[in-house]
């Protein structure tokens, strides 16, 4: 059953408890694959796949985005069962969460404009924008920590572009085909 075939308070939101019934569902997979999860160091594609179906990465998307605008109480109570069956499915749907709700933050304007990264990019305000809010980053990391350097990407990294496994993890050796140019200036710049 997916998330959106899934029974809902009758006025097709998604509840609390719903929220909270789902993540007591998905425990005994998550058990099931916590070794395999520990051992390839990366949430088994099930796993991933299951913590979509059940909508836990849409628990604080604004619900005019197709979220559920769940409340930071929700999000602890499931984080904190799903916890139970493994603490990287927790971690990586916490990690999840925060991303959407800053996502959410934003106007609602600017939530719907779609941009072009190539242009995007190219604007020497963005740039510095990003400079600025690396340097903000920068001032609580150690020196090897510190971010010298950084280059766009000409799209999200994504499964679609094979930039990502199933679940959620980066395959270097696409990221090398396509950037390695772009890569080797940050080291020589």
């Amino acid at each position: 059953m997916t998330a959106t075939s899934r029974a809902t308070a009758g006025n097709g939101i998604v509840t609390r408890d719903e929220l909270v019934g789902r993540a007591h569902e998905l425990r005994p997979l998550l058990r099931d694959y916590s070794a395999k999860a520990d051992s390839q160091r990366g949430l088994p594609d099930a796993v991933v796949t299951a913590l979509i179906d059940a909508g836990m990465f849409r628990m604080v998307v604004p619900k005019r985005l197709g979220g559920y605008e769940a409340d930071l109480h929700t999000v602890t109570e499931v984080a904190e069962i799903l916890g139970a069956g493994d603490a990287s499915a927790a971690w990586v749907v916490c990690l999840g969460a925060v991303a959407t709700s800053l996502a959410g933050r934003v106007s609602a304007r600017a939530q719907d404009e779609k941009f072009d990264m190539a242009e995007l990019q190219d604007l020497p305000a963005f740039r510095s924008a990003v400079r600025a809010a690396i340097d903000r980053v920068n001032t609580e990391l150690s020196v090897v920590e510190k971010v010298r350097q950084f280059a766009f990407a000409d799209e999200p990294f994504g499964i679609e572009n094979e930039e990502m496994t199933p679940s959620l993890k980066i395959r270097r050796h696409k990221l090398k085909e396509r950037y390695g140019a772009r890569l080797d200036a940050l080291y020589k710049g």
